[in-house]
């Protein structure tokens, strides 16, 4: 899955960007942006995000201690302004940034930064980041020696470390006390009122409107500023405009109602076309920098259609059985194996097929490849998916 994040320069991680200069009178009068994301966020508590449209919701309201360049994308500093590395590159150590203000006014201070991967390694607390935040698995042993430099202790040099802790830290003023009552997992949810929520971040939540909008307002003691000393963010105010079908969102940018709009493939070349006279530049942004993966859907009734269980429910059942079935009770390392046998037992195989052999014509060497493979029995069904992987041309389908 891609992810596209709009910001003030353009749009991150998508295959093209657009952008609509707009007369004085409209959107850069007022210097708001608008934007649009397709549903409405889950949650705005930064550690229980899972989904696209909560992090896109809130991704301005909070920061990490490194931010990833997506041009480079290389580290930066965040709110740690620096960090040196010891110990062989077992330990890390980083300088917070000083008169940084949460937008209660409280100062931010390594205890915030110990306090969010305590809850990250909370395994009451279900999140995303924990499983890259685990060299060898074991945690990230971290410590405070004063209030803004925070020390990273790992079994052994991990290089990865700094595309992992890009992720939002949360004020312990405010949600300790809520943590320590056992409701963290309730914290900040959709019904909670934006002046609750306490951020570091360029932006701040004004106002939340289901299935509509969400208005976000500068936040004026932001930490960063441009070359030549000025407070940034330069945009006064963002709206994101909840929008769930991504039709109507190319007709609302078209339309000039949105600034800011992440193409898809089919949608570039007719912009690039009619770009002069929609007043807009279409610009390629770069590699994305977003996260690629595979989902497996275990619910039995996804598997049923009027009365017939197609073969596939029986095939991972079967092959994977009681041992990656019921994963509700199960140990993070058993849930982890399970993966990767189906990777390396189901994806690793087709993946090798489409690549070498991709040309429709090898569709029954491919057929006996897989049927041959171990634990594999080429049902009927390896004939729908090797249809919908190959083109008639010969050359790869979209997967």
């Amino acid at each position: 899955m891609r992810v596209a994040i709009a910001l003030a320069a353009g749009v991150i991680a998508s295959v093209a960007g657009c952008r609509v200069n707009r007369p004085p009178n409209n959107h850069a009068l007022t210097q708001t942006m608008f934007t649009s994301t397709l549903g409405d966020p889950r949650t705005f508590n930064p550690i229980l995000v899972t989904d696209s449209t909560s992090g896109q919701a809130i991704g301005d309201m909070f920061e990490g201690l490194v931010r990833i360049n997506p041009i480079t994308t290389l580290p930066e500093p965040g709110l740690a302004e620096r960090w040196e590395l010891g110990e062989g590159g077992k330990t890390i150590t980083f300088h917070l940034r000083r008169g940084v203000k949460w937008s209660d006014g409280e100062p931010f201070t390594a205890h915030d930064v110990l306090f969010t991967m305590r809850v990250i390694y909370d395994p009451k607390i279900p999140n995303s980041s924990v499983f890259s935040m685990t060299v060898d698995g074991q945690p990230i042993k971290v410590e405070a020696p004063d209030d803004y430099t925070v020390v990273m202790r790992m079994p052994r040099p991990f290089a990865p470390l700094f595309y992992s802790i890009g992720f939002g830290i949360i004020p312990a003023h405010v949600l300790e006390t809520i943590y320590k009552a056992g409701q963290f997992n309730h914290a900040w949810g959709i019904d909670t009122p934006p002046d609750k929520l306490i951020s570091i971040g360029a932006y701040q939540m004004d106002r939340y409107v289901a299935a509509q909008q969400i208005a976000f307002r500068r936040y004026p003691h932001y930490w960063m500023h441009d070359e030549h000393g000025a407070q940034l963010p330069r945009l006064r105010g963002q709206v994101l405009l909840i929008v769930p079908d991504q039709n109507t969102q190319y007709l609302r940018f078209k339309a000039g109602l949105t600034d800011v709009y992440a193409p898809r493939p089919e949608e570039v070349y007719g912009l690039h076309e009619d770009a002069k006279r929609l007043n807009i530049t279409l610009k390629r942004v770069g590699i994305d920098t977003g996260s690629l993966f595979f989902a497996f859907n275990r619910n039995p009734r996804h598997y049923l259609q009027k009365g017939v269980t197609d073969p596939r429910y029986k095939w991972f059942v079967t092959n994977y059985g009681h041992d990656c079935w019921e994963l509700d009770a199960m140990d993070p390392n058993d849930l982890r194996n399970c993966v990767e046998a189906a990777i390396k037992e189901l994806i690793e195989p087709v993946a090798w097929a489409r690549c070498e052999l991709v040309n429709a014509a090898e569709k029954e060497n491919i057929h006996n490849f897989l049927g041959t493979y171990k634990k594999w029995d080429a049902p009927d069904w390896i004939d729908e998916f090797l249809q919908a992987s190959t083109s008639p041309n010969g050359t790869e389908g979209a997967a």
